[in-house]
């Protein structure tokens, strides 16, 4: 697929500001995790060798080109050397295997794979079901950069190590890259039906990446993220928004509460972003004498936890609540909620928000209704979703983009997220197809049908519950269905609740009843983490 767009070239393209602070402070770190660090200076010499690299095996201004690596500096030459051709990245979700790792992988007509060398197996699981994958650039330990014998099933692609990346040379002949220009494809699931490809210009990801703009970080500051480089949280509003601030971006190791704080005095940081599980877990943690003893800030937390306050008092920090999406980037942000329910204000010199009713007619501010949103500069929103023009059409019906989550407004004009008019179920910050979930359990060979639903989560967001109605003649054992399931899907969508039934509810069309499983009254039947089940990741 070419670059879309006939846009002129613009400010809001984040490789020039990275050129711009490299020539500033060139040794400033951009980028650090606790065993690594970045400057400006060595980050455009490692995006310049990758993208001299990338052409010499065939990548091209418009190309796919798929990313499915670790946390870590690896990101900048894999996805920073494409961008300086123009290329398009496409990052996958490390916990994707079998059919989900298959489908994205075959849909986003990708000829080129970048991963690393733990997830080959399950290349090899799918290899037969790929027909347009080419190349597989290798990423093995630090320090072992030597391929061994490849898997017999793998010989259908040119495999080659990831240490080639830095090879090229260390200047690069820029493309002219325009706003308008396809910077990524990003897989969300956060819908009904299989995850689709969010086709997002460099317009929208840097107005969403804009942490000055949004108050949040300044130059020489740093923020810590411990969330995964595939994630537009991580990537989009972290890394490039550090780059368009002349900041630094901390990656955390694995995260753990009871060492937050420790990794924040490490790092320096001023500002973190955490989901509300992550935030909860940090509370409950034992009070300590030095607990506000941080550089920290500003704590990005959406939603906020209910005791916001009393962990802005202990913390010593200001708590800052967003909303967004991959399609539409960060539409609402505020500094200081009112109360934990809030979203924010909308980003009125961005972006024109609207709250409307089934026939797209705003409601009364109180009154709940379905966002919707439209940018006031060009390229601010996604350009569609790859190869699926008619859900586009769909998503944009009367030139509004339609964000499919429920909210309401007061007279100040603070937003307040309600609910979800999909099926998508939110978990530790992943949105979750409950489509996608019954695809797998159904796939059991004593399953009849099933329906996916979100029970809350006593952590914050939700929790995946599955009801399921078995075959005739068969018997559903729920520690041998979760483990079917595990088996097949990203740990992330493997149900924590099952519920065993005869029959479903189902409307006189005969469509399953899920408002009625969703606000079932009493406790789920089976629960994993009593039958001390776990899923690895």
């Amino acid at each position: 697929m070419k670059a879309l767009g006939v846009g002129q070239p613009g400010p809001k393209v984040f490789l020039d500001v990275l050129e711009k602070h490299a020539s500033e402070f060139p040794e400033q770190d951009l980028l650090r995790t606790e065993t690594e660090h970045v400057s400006y200076r060595a980050a455009t010499e490692l995006a310049n060798r990758a993208a001299n690299t990338y052409r010499e095996i065939g990548v091209g201004r418009g190309d796919h080109c798929l990313l499915m690596l670790d946390n870590g500096t690896a990101w900048i030459p894999a996805w920073w050397g494409l961008a300086k051709l123009g290329a398009v990245e496409v990052p996958v979700n490390t916990a994707f295997r079998g059919e989900m790792l298959r489908y994205v992988i075959e849909d986003s007509d990708a000829r080129v794979l970048v991963t690393e060398e733990r997830f080959l197996d399950r290349l090899v699981e799918i290899a037969d079901g790929l027909t347009k994958l080419k190349i597989v650039l290798v990423r093995r330990p630090p320090g072992d950069e030597a391929l061994g014998e490849p898997d017999a099933r793998l010989r259908k692609f040119a495999l080659l190590s990831f240490g080639v990346l830095s090879e090229g040379g260390a200047t690069f002949v820029d493309q002219e890259i325009r706003v308008s220009d396809v910077a990524a494809i990003m897989y969300t699931s956060g819908t009904t039906g299989r995850s689709k490809g969010v086709i997002a210009p460099y317009g929208q990801i840097y107005t969403n990446s804009d942490l000055p703009a949004l108050g949040l970080l300044g130059q020489g500051e740093t923020i810590l993220m411990h969330l995964p480089m595939f994630h537009i949280g991580a990537q989009w509003h972290g890394f490039i928004g550090s780059v368009i601030a002349g900041g630094t971006f901390a990656l955390g190791g694995q995260f753990h509460a009871s060492q937050f704080l420790d990794e924040v005095r490490r790092f320096q940081a001023h500002s973190t972003c955490l989901v509300a599980s992550m935030a909860n877990f940090i509370y409950r943690q034992p009070l300590r004498e030095d607990d506000a003893d941080n550089p920290l800030r500003f704590v990005e937390c959406s939603p906020a936890i209910k005791e916001f306050r009393e962990f802005e008092k202990r913390f010593d920090v200001k708590t800052v609540v967003s909303y967004g999406l991959t399609e539409g980037g960060t539409l609402i942000s505020s500094f200081g909620p009112k109360d934990h329910t809030m979203c924010g204000r909308a980003r009125s010199d961005e972006f024109e928000l609207s709250i409307v009713d089934e026939q797209d007619q705003p409601v009364p501010d109180g009154q709940t209704g379905e966002l919707v949103a439209r940018a006031k500069t060009p390229w601010n929103l996604m350009l569609g979703y790859y190869k699926q023009p008619t859900v586009t059409i769909d998503a944009y019906r009367n030139q509004w983009l339609h964000t499919g989550d429920l909210f309401r407004r007061n007279a100040s004009g603070d937003y307040f997220f309600v609910d979800r008019t999909t099926d998508s179920i939110r978990r530790r910050g992943e949105n979750i197809s409950s489509a996608e979930v019954e695809a797998e359990v159904g796939a059991h060979p004593d399953v009849l049908e099933c329906a996916a639903v979100p029970y809350p989560s006593e952590e914050g967001e939700d929790e995946v519950r599955v009801f399921v109605v078995a075959r005739p003649g068969s018997a559903i054992d729920p520690t041998s269905l979760i483990r079917f399931v595990a088996a097949r899907a990203p740990y992330f969508m493997v149900p924590r609740f099952v519920d065993v039934r005869t029959t479903l509810p189902r409307t006189e069309t005969g469509k399953v009843r899920k408002e009625l499983l969703r606000e079932e009254p009493g406790v789920p039947a089976w629960d994993r983490h009593v039958s001390g089940i776990t899923v690895s990741r």
